[in-house]
């Protein structure tokens, strides 16, 4: 245990528990005054981790003791948060007793690739008929076109009439674009009246002018919809936004569809 002194200057710390027989970490959590030894011992009060409380546990079945190691300390409880999630990623969830990633996990672990269409994504310019669809839960980093287009293509409550107006179905993920489709085919899932496409990936021209941009400017925020459609002013078609005609749809479940007419 930390004496007074050492508790009044240690401040937020992070630390480690490992197995005591290699040495690998099986924990990284994160604390102040003497948490590393209450954790390491078991004995935290309202402690919901199974998987770790049964790790500790075996550990002292055998008659040994948990390792636990200070990795920082001297931290505020925010920069605590930082380093304790940074290690999270960098050994990976996966691999550790955390349920969770920790704090601050929009700033995690990431590939330079990803890091740089995340931050260095130029505004889009809209010269098309378009509906965006957000795929934010299904979306991962590492997926190839085909993926994406499986993630976007089906099945969603919209108006088909509205859908079949665009001419590009763009892929979004946190207000970036990841995919640009045209579609070739809309149509109805056989139990319900939400809707589907068939469509082949946009060709390079189409997808310079769209692909890893940024759309957030445009998102209509507290909008549930995951589908936004955007109109380009200079068609000669009149684009009247219909409600989603779902006969399962009661008036609270009900969408509004949202359209943006592009100047």
């Amino acid at each position: 245990m930390f004496s007074p002194l050492t508790q009044e200057k240690i401040g937020y710390y992070v630390y480690c528990l490992n197995y005591p027989d290699t040495g690998e970490t099986f924990y990284i959590g994160k604390g102040k005054g003497n948490r590393v030894f209450s954790h390491a011992n078991g004995n935290l009060e309202s402690d919901s981790n199974i998987e770790k409380i049964e790790v500790i546990n075996s550990i002292k079945s055998r008659g040994q003791k948990v390792e636990h190691w200070i990795i920082r300390y001297g931290m505020t409880e925010k920069e605590a948060f930082e380093v304790e999630a940074a290690l999270i990623d960098f050994i990976g969830l996966d691999n550790l007793s955390n349920s969770v990633k920790g704090h601050s996990v929009e700033r995690g672990k990431i590939s330079c690739e990803e890091l740089d269409i995340l931050l260095g994504a130029k505004k889009i310019e809209i010269q098309d008929n378009i509906m965006i669809i957000k795929i934010n839960a299904k979306y991962r980093s590492d997926m190839n076109e085909q993926e994406i287009y499986e993630a976007t293509n089906k099945w969603w409550k919209a108006n088909q009439g509205n859908a079949e107006k665009v001419d590009y179905v763009l892929s979004l993920h946190n207000g970036i674009v990841r995919g640009v489709f045209k579609p070739t085919l809309w149509f109805k899932a056989n139990d319900s009246n939400r809707i589907g496409f068939e469509g082949v990936p946009a060709n390079d021209l189409i997808k310079e002018r769209y692909l890893h941009r940024s759309i957030e400017e445009f998102i209509v925020k507290g909008n549930a919809n995951p589908i936004q459609y955007f109109f380009v002013n200079n068609s000669k078609e009149n684009f009247n936004i219909q409600e989603s005609d779902d006969i399962n749809d009661d008036e609270e479940t009900k969408i509004e569809e949202k359209a943006i007419l592009i100047r």
